[in-house]
């Protein structure tokens, strides 16, 4: 994890192997999190946010001891890290927020939708060129987001607030991508991953401090188990970013959301109707043209 001298280099075969890897930990993190925050015994998201934050840290200094001493002024002061850490860490929030009233599959699979954002603004912002056939995958991904939300004439009747938010929190993790994409050039990807754990940890704290002491050890254990994988997660897709254009690392991502709704049917009982399904299946597949087509 040693910062890039030349700009990122495409690498199918390392890109792959950090993408794959970084979709177990987020399957197993996001549905832990949907269970117990959506469970009996209920679990606030921003406790699960804060320590994700800490266990993140914890772990940045594990495997790359020194990076926090070294380089933690620039996790405040430069505009890049600032982007992704507070920006990332808000789109966390439109996810966590929402796994309970939505359900994990359809908060995964709106919050995922990121991809398409990012391949958007990757055009302007990082000059990756945007053809016929991805501009026809974004119209066939947000047909399927009006389909999924059940979108009428009036937005603000049909869609309710638990939607917008995981539309907002597609839409900031998408900026945090593309500072991702930007900073992999000359930072190591444990300190892009340090500068979201401070945030969730600085933003989760003060609104989570009422609900500690009342957590069981059995809720400490899951949650820390889920911080752990969501971290190892975060930093490979860190790394995966680094030998991976936007639109070819968001193809990865893809998968995130048919895994974690399938599983979210088993496991939780979450249900969907046969139009949520077509919508679901549209963003998959537009979701896909968007970030694997060169034309």
């Amino acid at each position: 994890m040693t910062p890039l001298a030349t700009p990122p280099q495409h690498n199918l075969k390392l890109g792959t192997f950090w993408m794959l890897l970084s979709l177990v930990g987020y399957s197993f993190n996001t549905l832990v999190i949907g269970r117990l925050t959506g469970g009996t015994v209920h679990v606030g998201p921003w406790t699960a946010m804060m320590l994700r934050g800490v266990i993140g840290l914890i772990t940045v200094q594990v495997l790359a001891p020194g990076v926090l001493r070294a380089g933690w002024k620039k996790l405040f002061t430069q505009r890049l890290m600032l982007e992704r850490g507070f920006i990332g860490s808000l789109g966390i929030v439109g996810l966590y927020y929402t796994l309970a009233p939505l359900g994990p599959g359809k908060a995964t699979l709106i919050n995922n939708s990121w991809a398409v954002f990012a391949s958007l603004m990757a055009t302007v912002m990082l000059k990756e060129q945007l053809g016929w056939v991805r501009m026809l995958g974004l119209l066939v991904t947000f047909s399927g987001l009006a389909l999924l939300l059940g979108v009428g004439w009036d937005l603000f009747t049909t869609v309710s607030f638990y939607e917008w938010l995981a539309l907002l929190g597609a839409f900031l993790s998408a900026l945090a991508v593309i500072a991702i994409r930007q900073l992999s050039a000359t930072e190591t990807s444990a300190l892009i991953f340090a500068s979201q754990c401070v945030y969730c940890f600085l933003i989760g704290l003060p609104l989570s401090l009422a609900e500690l002491p009342l957590m069981t050890g059995s809720q400490w254990s899951w949650l820390t188990v889920a911080a752990i994988a969501v971290s190892l997660a975060q930093l490979a897709m860190t790394e995966g970013f680094r030998y991976l254009t936007v639109a070819a690392g968001g193809t990865f991502q893809m998968g995130l959301p048919l895994v974690i709704a399938t599983l979210s049917v088993v496991w939780l009982g979450e249900t969907f109707s046969a139009t949520q399904l077509m919508g679901a299946a549209c963003i998959l597949v537009g979701s896909l043209m968007t970030v694997l087509s060169r034309r």
